[in-house]
């Protein structure tokens, strides 16, 4: 499961860790791009 399934409200980006905050942003630019 990918980090970015885990978030449904803004609420569960506090929950993550900075390498998952890291792994959240790739996996944004990697659907965008």
């Amino acid at each position: 499961m990918s980090v970015l399934d885990k978030v449904n409200y803004p609420s569960d980006l506090k929950n993550l860790s900075i390498d998952e905050l890291k792994e959240l942003a790739d996996e944004i630019r990697e659907t965008i791009v």
